[in-house]
C-alpha cells in the first residue's frame, strides 16, 4: 500500500513533502543544538532570550533549502553529490544562524550554530536513506521487480548495479565474483559472494536472471560461466561494458523524442484546442481494442485531454495487461481513472454491460482485425469481428445513451483490395445506418492511412539495416508515400472526433507525399552515420534500390479521388460527403453475413462480398491475387 501510494504521488507533491520534512528537521535540529550545548533537556530558561532565532531560521532556512534544491534530490539517485549538496546547505544554515544571532543581538553561543548545522546534515541524510530503504523493502515484498544477481564485481558490474537500482523492472540483490580478494566486501550497496554461493542466492532471493558483467573476459571463460549458470534453471545474459558500447563503431545514436514525426515531415497537432477539451474533459471514454497498437496509443493521447475515466476494452488478456501497465503511471499523474475490462466486441452482453455499469459518454471503436493475409484466409472471422462487432458496439452505444461513437477506419476502404478493406467499408455502412436511426448518439467515422509505429515501421526497418552496417534499401529513388506516425495519427483522430455533429466521414491528411529515399537519408544522418558517396568511408551506409514489387506504384492517388471534400477547423483533417446506404439494404446485408457465419460458409460469404463490389469505386473480385502485390 505504501509503495503504491508513493508511486501515485506526483513529482510536485513529493517535492513539497520533502520541503516540509526538511523544515521540520531544521526546527528539531536547532532545538537539539541547544540541548547538546547545555547538556540538559531543560532549556526553557534559555528560550526567552533566544526564541527569535527559531522563526528567523525557519524563514531563512526555507529559502536556503529551496536554493540548494534539496527537495529535488531523487531518493533512488542518492549519491556523493547529493550528500555534498545537503552538506553545503547545512553549512549555509550554520552561517545564517551565526549572522542572525548577531543581527538580532541574541546571547547564542557560537557553538550552537555549528552543532545545529551538523545535526541538520546528519538528520537530513538519515531520513532520506531510511525512506529509501523502506521503499526498497516494501518494493521487494510487493514483487514488482524481479531479483537479479550480477556476476562480476568490476567497473562494469558496479555501473550496472547503479543503473538497476533506478530500474523499474529488475532489483540487484548481490554480486558474485571468483576473485578471492573481493570476497565479503560491499560494492554499490551490495555484498560480494563467491561463485559457490550462487545457487543459494538464487534459491533464497528467488532470482529470475543472472547478468554477466565480464566484458574483458575471454570467450572461453564466458562460455563456461554461461553453461554453469544455465544448469541452475535461471535466465542468463552477458553484457558489454559501457566503454565498449561507446567505442563501438556501429553503435547508433538514439533518435530524439519526436524524431519519427520530423523524419516523416509532420508538425504537431494541438490537443489542447477548445473543442478537444470540451469533447473529452471530465467524460467517461471507452476505447475498444485498447490492447492494440492504435488503441493503446489512442488511450495514451486521450489521457492528456483529462477525461474522468478511460475504459480499456479488449479480448486479449495479455494485450490488455500490457496496455494497462504502460498507461497506469500516466493516468495516475494526470489524475485519470483507468479501468481495464476483458470482453469481445461480438458478445452483446459484455459490451452493453460495460457501457451501462461505467456510464460511458464516448466510444472510440478501434477493435478490428488488421492483418490482410490472415483476413484472406479467415474471411468469416474477419467479417464477424470487423462488421458484426461494429454492429454490436454501435447498437449497445445507442441503447446506453452514449453521446458520441467514433469508428476508426482506413483510407483503403475507398478502393478495397482485400477482405479486410471491404469488411471495414461494410462496418462504415453499419455506422452510417445507425446515425439515420439515432436521436441521441452522434456517429462519426475517421479514416486514416499508412501508419508506422515503432515496431515494424519503415524507420525501424531503416534503423535495423543501419545497425547491421547497411545497405539501406528502398524500392525506387522516386517512390513516395503519405505516411504518419502512430502518435501523430492518434492525436489527429482525437482532434477530428471533436468536430463530429453526427454522420460525418473524416479523413486525416498525412500531408505531402514523402520521398522514401530522402527519409532513408535523413534516418541515416540522424543515427550518427553518413550516406556512402563516391569516396566511401568504412562506416558509411550504402543506399540501395531494391526494385518495385509486382503491382507496387511509385505514388499514391491524390485525396481528390475521395470526391466531395470540405475543410474543418483543422487543416489536416478533411470531411467528405457520402450518401449512406438505405436501412433496408444494410439490414438485409447484415442478415446475409450472419447466415454465412452461422453456417460456416466462406464461399457464400465471398460471393456476397463480390455482389456488393458494385458499390465500390473498384471491384473486390479476385482479392487473393492482390494481397501479396499491394503496396504496404
Amino acid at each position: 500500500m505504501i509503495y503504491l501510494t508513493s508511486l501515485s504521488l506526483s513529482r510536485t507533491t513529493k517535492r513539497w513533502l520533502f520541503f516540509f520534512i526538511d523544515l521540520v528537521l531544521l526546527a528539531l535540529s536547532l532545538g537539539a543544538a541547544f540541548v547538546l550545548r547545555y547538556g540538559s533537556m531543560e532549556i526553557g530558561w534559555v528560550l526567552p532570550s533566544s526564541w527569535l532565532l527559531f522563526p528567523a531560521m525557519l524563514f531563512v532556512g526555507a529559502g536556503l533549502i529551496a536554493m540548494g534544491r534539496l527537495p529535488w534530490i531523487k531518493l533512488q539517485a542518492m549519491e556523493s553529490r547529493s550528500v555534498l549538496r545537503i552538506a553545503a546547505v547545512a553549512c549555509a544554515l550554520s552561517v545564517a544562524a551565526i549572522v542572525l544571532s548577531y543581527l538580532l543581538r541574541l546571547p547564542t553561543p557560537w557553538s550552537v550554530p555549528l552543532i545545529f548545522g551538523a545535526v541538520f546534515f546528519l538528520s537530513s541524510v538519515t531520513v532520506r536513506l531510511v525512506a529509501l530503504n523502506l521503499l526498497q523493502r516494501v518494493e521487494h515484498y510487493s514483487g514488482k521487480r524481479s531479483a537479479v544477481v550480477i556476476y562480476g564485481a568490476g567497473s562494469t558490474g558496479v555501473q550496472l548495479a547503479s543503473s538497476l537500482h533506478q530500474s523499474g523492472n529488475m532489483r540487484p540483490v548481490a554480486f558474485v565474483d571468483d576473485d578471492p580478494a573481493l570476497r565479503d566486501l560491499m560494492v554499490a550497496g551490495l555484498p560480494i559472494y563467491g561463485t559457490s554461493a550462487l545457487e543459494g542466492l538464487i534459491r533464497r532471493h528467488k532470482v529470475a536472471r543472472v547478468l554477466l558483467a565480464l566484458p574483458s573476459a575471454p570467450q572461453s571463460r564466458i562460455d563456461d560461466v554461461l553453461a554453469r549458470v544455465k544448469t541452475l534453471g535461471v535466465d542468463v545474459q552477458a553484457l558489454a561494458s559501457y566503454a565498449q558500447i561507446l567505442s563501438e563503431k556501429r553503435a547508433l545514436l538514439p533518435l530524439p523524442r519526436g524524431a519519427e514525426d520530423t523524419l516523416l515531415g509532420h508538425g504537431s497537432v494541438d490537443l489542447g484546442a477548445t473543442e478537444s477539451v470540451a469533447t473529452y474533459k471530465g467524460r467517461v471514454v471507452m476505447v475498444t481494442g485498447a490492447g492494440g497498437r492504435v488503441g493503446a496509443e489512442l488511450c495514451r493521447q486521450l489521457i492528456a485531454c483529462a477525461p474522468a475515466r478511460v475504459i480499456l476494452f479488449d479480448h486479449s488478456e495479455k494485450a490488455l495487461q500490457d496496455a494497462r501497465d504502460v498507461l497506469a503511471p500516466l493516468a495516475a499523474q494526470a489524475d485519470v481513472v483507468l479501468v481495464a475490462r476483458l470482453g469481445s466486441v461480438v458478445v452483446s452482453a459484455q459490451v452493453a454491460g460495460v457501457m451501462t455499469r461505467e456510464g460511458v459518454d464516448v466510444v472510440l471503436h478501434a477493435a478490428a482485425h488488421t492483418d490482410a493475409r490472415l483476413g484472406e484466409d479467415n474471411p468469416l472471422e474477419a467479417l464477424q469481428n470487423n462488421v458484426l462487432g461494429t454492429q454490436v458496439v454501435s447498437d449497445a452505444a445507442m441503447a446506453a445513451g452514449v453521446g458520441l461513437f467514433v469508428l476508426l477506419s482506413g483510407n483503403k476502404t475507398l478502393r478495397p483490395v482485400t477482405v479486410l478493406d471491404a469488411a471495414q467499408r461494410f462496418a462504415e455502412w453499419v455506422v452510417q445506418d445507425r446515425q439515420l436511426r439515432s436521436d441521441l448518439t452522434r456517429f462519426a467515422i475517421v479514416r486514416f492511412g499508412n501508419v508506422h509505429a515503432e515496431a515494424g515501421s519503415l524507420i525501424a526497418l531503416f534503423r535495423k539495416q543501419i545497425a547491421a552496417g547497411g545497405p539501406v534499401t528502398v524500392p525506387h529513388l522516386e517512390m513516395s508515400r503519405r505516411v504518419m506516425t502512430l502518435s501523430h495519427a492518434a492525436r489527429m483522430i482525437l482532434r477530428g472526433s471533436a468536430f463530429a455533429k453526427g454522420g460525418e466521414v473524416f479523413i486525416l491528411d498525412p500531408g505531402s507525399p514523402q520521398n522514401m529515399a530522402k527519409i532513408a537519408r535523413r534516418t541515416i544522418e540522424m543515427s550518427g552515420r553518413r550516406v556512402a558517396e563516391d569516396t566511401r568511408h568504412p562506416d558509411d551506409i550504402v543506399l540501395k534500390v531494391s526494385g518495385l514489387r509486382p503491382g507496387e506504384a511509385l505514388s499514391e492517388p491524390p485525396l481528390a479521388e475521395y470526391g466531395a471534400v470540405c475543410g474543418t477547423p483543422c487543416a489536416s483533417i478533411l470531411q467528405i460527403k457520402e450518401v449512406p446506404r438505405s436501412e433496408i439494404e444494410v439490414a438485409a446485408f447484415l442478415r446475409e453475413i450472419n447466415a454465412c457465419i452461422t453456417n460456416g460458409d466462406a464461399d457464400r460469404l465471398r460471393g456476397l462480398m463480390q455482389r456488393q463490389s458494385a458499390q465500390f469505386h473498384a471491384p473486390i473480385a479476385k482479392m487473393r491475387q492482390f494481397v501479396d502485390a499491394r503496396p504496404d
